[in-house]
């Protein structure tokens, strides 16, 4: 039998679209799967190269259909992985202002029973500003603001026992506004009730981390080439590990704090020894590192950074 390969390229495609269509339309899934569609727009060259190649192979029916199930098959499987891997709103409110810039308030409360959070943060290029909530007996979790004309923000909140995880995400809209600079402006205020975990990645950012009154264990920071100030509390010892680009890294250290920084970055200007800091071997400590009840111990990998201790 003989395939008539563009013909069946079209009509797989057709109804790939036509079953995620069927999906959106039934309110199975959220209309904001086309976003993640868009995205495997280089699909389309593969298809319909690989239908050329059958056309000059004169490749029979019987293999022809199955080459076409595998690809359709990868690019099902693709977007489900793509989708998992999205994240919803919880509690949004957008206003448009005359320049096209949205403005999304965001909100929710502390669920129940939680006790500790592991925050995920992923921007692009950006804005990125975290603190505490004032009051601290506030019942909210989180709470906070994304500006942009180009990105909207999308959450995802899970619970597991006494843990929640909490992710913010940006993604494009379909339409780039070319004509306007891109805007893409986050501030996240968390509770200071729990205890967290917290990862930011980010393109070329400016980055606020303000963590003195938020009890934080654990802060992993992928940066790219971003000016980033964050400042530590006296709440609990915390492990920190930095991956950036060129950048400017300043960290605020409060008083009786032990620090301790392995450093694996090149072509770095540092003024650790300034603030008091003993080089041994691979590490910077300070001298009152081994008795410090509150300890800071810093990994840093990045390139042409400069990096500030600062009181």
């Amino acid at each position: 039998m003989k395939i008539y390969p563009f013909r069946a390229a079209v009509g797989f495609l057709v109804l790939f679209l036509s079953v995620i269509l069927l999906l959106t339309t039934a309110d199975i899934v959220s209309w904001n799967l086309w976003l993640s569609v868009w995205q495997f727009w280089p699909m389309f060259f593969v298809i319909f190269g690989m239908a050329f190649l059958m056309r000059r192979w004169n490749t029979s029916f019987y293999l022809g259909i199955p080459i076409f199930i595998l690809i359709f098959g990868m690019m099902g499987a693709g977007l489900w992985k793509t989708w998992e891997d999205q994240y919803f709103e919880t509690n949004n409110f957008a206003e448009e202002n005359v320049k096209g810039i949205t403005e999304s308030k965001i909100s929710n409360e502390i669920p129940k029973n939680i006790e500790k959070a592991d925050i995920k943060v992923r921007l692009g290029a950006g804005d990125i500003k975290i603190d505490s909530i004032v009051d601290p007996n506030s019942s909210i979790m989180y709470e906070g603001s994304h500006i942009s004309n180009f990105f909207s923000l999308n959450q995802r909140l899970e619970t597991f026992g006494k843990r929640a995880k909490e992710t913010f995400q940006t993604s494009p809209f379909v339409k780039r506004p070319f004509s306007s600079k891109s805007v893409n402006e986050l501030k996240l205020y968390f509770s200071q009730k729990l205890d967290y975990t917290l990862e930011v990645e980010s393109g070329t950012s400016d980055i606020d981390l303000g963590l003195e009154k938020l009890k934080i264990s654990k802060l992993e920071l992928d940066a790219g080439a971003s000016n980033v100030t964050t400042r530590f509390g006296e709440l609990d010892s915390i492990d920190v590990k930095v991956t950036s680009g060129a950048s400017s890294l300043k960290f605020y250290i409060p008083k009786d704090s032990g620090v301790r920084i392995t450093s694996k970055s090149a072509l770095t200007s540092n003024n650790f020894e300034d603030f008091g800091l003993i080089k041994t071997k691979k590490t910077w400590e300070s001298k009152n590192w081994s008795d410090a009840k509150n300890k800071i111990n810093i990994e840093l990998e990045s390139g042409a950074s400069k990096i500030e201790l600062l009181k």
